[in-house]
C-alpha cells in the first residue's frame, strides 16, 4: 500500500504580511523616511515574481523576520542607507528648490528584497546572489554585490 503525503505548503504570501510590514515600518522609522504605498498591485506583483525567482521559500524568508530580526534590520539599515547616498555635486540655489517635494523612501515589501539577499548571504551562497542580482537585470551588479557582502559583514560586528 502507497501512502501518499500532502507537501507542507511553503509559500506564504509575504507581501502585506504583518509581520513583514512591522519589520519595514521599524526599518523606515529608523531611517526617518516614508515608505511608499501607492501602486500596491503592481509592486505586489513585482515582489512576487522576485521571491519566485530568488527560488527562496518564503516560509523561510518569513523565519528570517522572525528569528534573524535585529541581524536582518542592521543588514538592511545598513544597506540601504549606503546605496542612497548622493554623491557630492551641484547643489540646487534657493530659486531651483521646489516650494513642495514630496519624497518617499523605500517601496512597501522592501524588505522581502533585502530578505532574500540576507537569506543568501547568511546561507554563505555568495555565488547564487551574485546570480540572483544578474537574474534581477540590476545594473552594475558586481559592486552592489561587493558592498552587499560588506554591509553584511559590517551587521555582524
Amino acid at each position: 500500500m502507497k501512502m501518499l503525503f500532502k507537501r507542507k505548503n511553503r509559500d506564504i504570501e509575504l507581501f502585506d504580511h504583518p509581520v513583514v510590514n512591522e519589520f519595514e515600518k521599524n526599518v523606515a522609522n529608523s531611517l526617518g523616511v516614508t515608505i511608499y504605498s501607492e501602486d500596491k498591485t503592481i509592486i505586489g506583483k513585482l515582489v512576487k515574481k522576485e521571491i519566485e525567482q530568488s527560488k527562496v521559500p518564503s516560509d523561510k524568508l518569513l523565519k528570517y523576520f522572525i528569528e534573524n530580526r535585529e541581524q536582518l534590520k542592521i543588514f538592511t539599515i545598513r544597506a540601504y542607507s549606503g546605496e542612497t547616498k548622493i554623491d557630492d555635486g551641484e547643489e540646487l540655489s534657493n530659486k531651483e528648490i521646489p516650494k513642495t517635494l514630496k519624497t518617499y523612501g523605500p517601496g512597501i515589501g522592501f524588505g522581502i528584497t533585502y530578505g532574500i539577499y540576507f537569506h543568501f548571504l547568511f546561507n554563505n551562497l555568495k555565488d547564487e546572489l551574485s546570480d540572483h542580482l544578474k537574474a534581477r537585470r540590476i545594473p552594475h551588479s558586481a559592486k552592489l554585490y561587493q558592498r552587499l557582502v560588506k554591509y553584511f559583514d559590517e551587521s555582524n560586528e
